[in-house]
C-alpha cells in the first residue's frame, strides 16, 4: 500500500477558489438584482444582510463584518431554488461584473418573420 502526502502548498486550486490569505482583498460584495456564480451554479441577489459584529481579524475589508446573501436559482433544473451564504466566506463565489445581448448580425428575410408571427399567433389561438 503506497500512501502520498501533500502539503497545503503543494495543492493546486484553480484561480477563482484560490484560498484567500486574511489579508488580501475581499471579493466585492454584490448588490441585490445582480447576477453572480456560487458552487459553480448562476444566481440571482434576492437581499444583502451586514453582520454588525466585527470578525476579530486583522485586515480592513473583515473588520466591517461579513455578509449573509440571499440567492434565488436562475439554473433552468433548479429554478427559484433559494441558498444563503456567507459572502466572504464562501469560496469561489463571483459577481458577474457585464453581461450583455450579442450585437445584431443582420435582419430575417421577411418569409422567415412572417412564419414566425403566424406561430405565434396559432399558439395564441390554439392555447386560449
Amino acid at each position: 500500500m503506497i500512501i502520498c502526502t501533500f502539503s497545503p502548498s503543494e495543492w493546486q486550486y484553480p484561480a477563482s477558489m484560490a484560498p484567500q490569505s486574511p489579508d488580501s482583498e475581499v471579493a466585492s460584495i454584490p448588490e441585490q438584482g445582480q447576477l453572480v456564480i456560487v458552487r459553480q451554479r448562476n444566481y440571482t441577489v434576492t437581499d444583502i444582510r451586514q453582520s454588525s459584529i466585527a470578525t476579530g481579524v486583522s485586515s480592513s475589508a473583515q473588520r466591517t463584518g461579513q455578509h449573509l446573501v440571499m440567492l434565488s436559482s436562475i439554473e433552468d433544473d433548479a429554478l427559484g431554488e433559494e441558498l444563503q451564504v456567507v459572502w466572504e466566506l464562501e469560496p469561489g463565489a463571483s459577481v458577474q461584473q457585464s453581461l450583455s445581448l450579442p450585437e445584431p448580425s443582420g435582419f430575417d428575410p421577411p418569409s422567415r418573420l412572417e412564419a414566425f408571427l403566424k406561430r405565434g399567433a396559432m399558439g395564441i389561438r390554439i392555447h386560449c
